[in-house]
């Protein structure tokens, strides 16, 4: 089962900041999940919001501010909102980088980057996957490159999952932890799914997940794991 820190390990660090980042690797994760929107500038920058409200000390739209304005901008503790770029050359393939797409601008920037490091800077495609809620987003990225693995993620369950994924070339599926039940893994194992399961934090939500078979879990405290 592979342990995923969330937004890096943001129950110890400011989420989606190296620090975040750091503290993950430290705990000796296997992969980190990270969200990714598009600034002003045109960069892949990594914040789950797109707005700077809740998680930095400014406020309005991400895509308002240059790279460099966002410099500025303290996103907890001092850490800054890194670029996707920053965030990737940090982690040095040394572990398993699952980038969630929050908008469709960001579809270009991170399929040229996980191209980059995929093939470039020697990471191979299987230590960079792409996830989102948006199934048909994740189709379109897979007709810029299909090398790219991508994650179909859920909230709810819908009747027809498994068959979404699939039509959206998906190699795993991610649902919330809630909605996860031995049946869910069983049939998505026989489709050739991966399940990698969000955001379980409490121990029973952890031995959950290791009974019924997910793949991976992704925690904000990933040394529970």
């Amino acid at each position: 089962m592979w342990k995923i820190g969330h937004r890096g390990a943001a129950g110890h660090a400011p989420e989606n900041t190296l620090a975040s980042f750091r503290k993950a690797l430290a705990l000796g994760v296997d992969g980190v999940e990270l969200d990714v929107h598009v600034c002003g500038s045109g960069d892949a920058v990594v914040i789950h919001d797109a707005t700077l409200d809740r998680t930095t000390n400014a406020k309005g739209p991400i895509a308002r501010l240059s790279r460099q304005e966002l410099n500025a901008v303290d996103a907890g503790q001092g850490e800054r909102v890194p670029t996707l770029e920053d965030v990737l050359e940090h982690l040095a393939g040394r572990v398993t980088a699952y980038i969630e797409l929050k908008e469709d601008a960001a579809l270009r920037p991170v399929a040229d980057l996980v191209a980059r490091f995929a093939e470039k800077e020697g990471w191979g495609y299987e230590k960079l996957v792409v996830f989102s809620f948006d199934h048909p987003q994740l189709m379109r990225l897979r007709k810029t490159n299909g090398r790219i693995l991508t994650g179909a993620s859920l909230v709810g369950i819908p009747v027809d999952y498994a068959a979404c994924a699939k039509r959206a070339g998906a190699w795993s599926i991610n649902p919330c932890i809630d909605h996860l039940d031995a049946a869910f893994v069983e049939d998505a194992h026989a489709r050739g799914l991966k399940v990698l399961t969000w955001t379980a934090n409490q121990p029973a939500q952890i031995a959950k997940a290791r009974a019924f078979g997910a793949d991976g879990i992704i925690s904000d405290y990933p040394d529970r794991l």
